[in-house]
């Protein structure tokens, strides 16, 4: 939840979220110098219409195309951009909001991700689900190689994987009404 401390030794391999931690580091102590307030908002992958650089969707435009051909064992935590963007005014117009919130509605496991993005796209699921030390094998020998097979995950996405952890809010749906 909100109260945790950084998991800075579970991320140290991961640039990504070593960023995230610094850039809030460096947010918090820009704003106590500054004497401003600061809400840090940590959403999950984000999801929902006008994704015009497909950041989070472009996962989904490669199952379309038929691109995505394998899967590992995890879970995705997503939220609808719509919720999120709600969420952000609901915390500037809050008369004393809480430094951070998470906000997470949804918290499923990758195959049922997947599988009801192809029911909804009237497609049936053709993807390989194999374990996760050997498609990291193989994502790294095809990152070495310049990734020639574009439908091997890259390996930080799979390192991504592993991290996962189960952020929940405990003051997100009260205080803000991001349900």
């Amino acid at each position: 939840d909100e109260n945790a401390p950084f998991c800075a030794l579970s991320i140290h391999a991961s640039p990504y979220y070593q960023s995230k931690i610094v850039a809030e580091k460096e947010a918090m102590a820009l704003a106590q110098a500054n004497q401003v307030s600061l809400v840090i908002l940590r959403p999950s992958v984000m999801l929902g219409p006008n994704d015009h650089r497909f950041r989070t969707t472009e996962k989904i435009l490669k199952l379309l195309r038929g691109d995505l051909r394998y899967l590992v064992k995890g879970e995705i935590a997503f939220t609808d951009v719509r919720d999120c963007a709600q969420a952000i005014l609901e915390a500037m117009r809050h008369p004393n909001p809480r430094p951070v919130y998470h906000l997470t509605q949804h918290l499923w496991d990758l195959n049922k991700f997947y599988t009801e993005c192809t029911e909804i796209a009237q497609i049936k699921p053709y993807w390989k689900i194999l374990s996760r030390g050997l498609l990291i094998k193989i994502a790294w020998v095809n990152d070495f190689l310049s990734r020639p097979f574009k439908s091997i995950p890259e390996k930080y996405l799979l390192d991504l994987l592993a991290l996962h952890w189960d952020a929940r809010s405990i003051y997100a749906a009260s205080e803000l009404g991001f349900i």
